[in-house]
């Protein structure tokens, strides 16, 4: 057994090593996703968002500049979504017409080594003053690293404290077997899903979880869908099975 002076000593050396624990999660030693785990609930039913005809359900939001060039933008071939932007003014998007609280998407996407170009997916975020103010997920094909993490306009980069768009930001934090199909490739439809739950938010690429995060007020409670077109870049994507799930 052990003495009285031993067993407070024991006891002290015990707290403190919680303690150094606790602190170094609050420093993120700990990835952020670790801390909040998400499913979505068993009730998840998914029902397809775009007919692969036109774009009934959907608009285009845009600065005045780009009213001509807007039409032009997306196009249905071949019951597929068609981005092809040969530079815009300014960023656009293509909007669900429907504002969403607790949702999941599932798409499918094809990027172009050929016409590189920084897509993305807006979600929980509402058009105004001609923009989206807050944030989205990339689909980036310029560095497709990016792809699945946030892009806060305000904060740059979350979950992880990053700045910049360089590849080895994002490599520490993607998971083992972490991959990005191009258009020559066999079969080069990217599966890409984003839930956002409360305040909670989980993306996966091709099978593999990106985030799942817990973003607290960082996070909007409602907003829009979009799929973005990046200001006076030029580039292209195909979209498909666009599914939704709303709970």
């Amino acid at each position: 057994m052990f003495a009285p002076t031993s067993m407070f000593r024991w006891t002290a050396c015990l707290t403190a090593l919680c303690a150094v624990v606790l602190v170094n999660a609050d420093l993120g030693a700990v990835p952020p996703q670790a801390a909040a785990a998400q499913a979505l609930p068993a009730n998840a039913k998914f029902v397809s968002i775009f007919n692969g005809k036109d774009l009934t359900g959907w608009h285009v939001d845009r600065v005045p500049a780009d009213d001509v060039l807007a039409p032009k933008l997306f196009a249905v071939q071949n019951g597929e979504l068609t981005l092809d932007t040969p530079g815009t003014s300014d960023y656009a998007w293509l909007t669900y017409d429907k504002e969403l609280k607790d949702f999941a998407l599932r798409l499918e996407f094809v990027a172009y080594q050929d016409a590189k170009g920084n897509c993305g997916i807006q979600f929980r975020d509402k058009w105004t003053n001609n923009k989206y103010p807050r944030h989205g997920f990339d689909l980036a094909s310029n560095v497709p690293e990016s792809t699945g993490f946030i892009w806060d306009f305000k904060e740059q980069w979350l979950p992880h404290a990053m700045k910049g768009y360089r590849p080895d930001n994002f490599t520490p934090y993607l998971p083992q077997g972490w991959t990005y199909k191009w258009s020559t490739d066999p079969d080069p439809w990217n599966q890409f899903e984003v839930s956002a739950i409360g305040s909670k938010v989980r993306t996966a690429l091709n099978g593999r979880e990106i985030i799942n995060w817990d973003g607290g007020a960082k996070i909007e409670p409602t907003g829009n869908i979009a799929i973005e077109v990046h200001g006076k870049q030029v580039f292209r994507f195909k979209f498909r099975n666009i599914q939704l799930a709303e709970f």
